[in-house]
């Protein structure tokens, strides 16, 4: 078990997070000219809530893929694999 890559992977996934939720915030605001969808809104149209659920779904994971990835780069450099004896 390697803590460091634990820790790592845990700090891609928040950075993952934040910027997905910044890029969703500021893009449906700027498509919609409205505020993102809140979960205690009961105003919202279900179609509404549907395209604003998948979008942030898809680029949730497609920014988690890409922050982890560069973090595995970056850790891989920094401890590379054991040799075979």
């Amino acid at each position: 078990m390697d803590i460091g890559w634990k820790v790592v992977d845990l700090g891609a996934l928040a950075v993952a997070g934040l910027l997905s939720d910044n890029i969703v915030k500021i893009g449906w605001k700027l498509a919609t000219g409205s505020n993102p969808p809140k979960d205690d809104d009961l105003e919202v149209g279900i179609a509404e809530l549907l395209v604003f659920t998948v979008l942030s779904g898809v680029l949730l994971t497609f920014t988690k893929r890409f922050t982890v990835k560069t973090a595995s780069k970056w850790y891989g450099k920094k401890h590379p694999a054991p040799t075979e004896v």
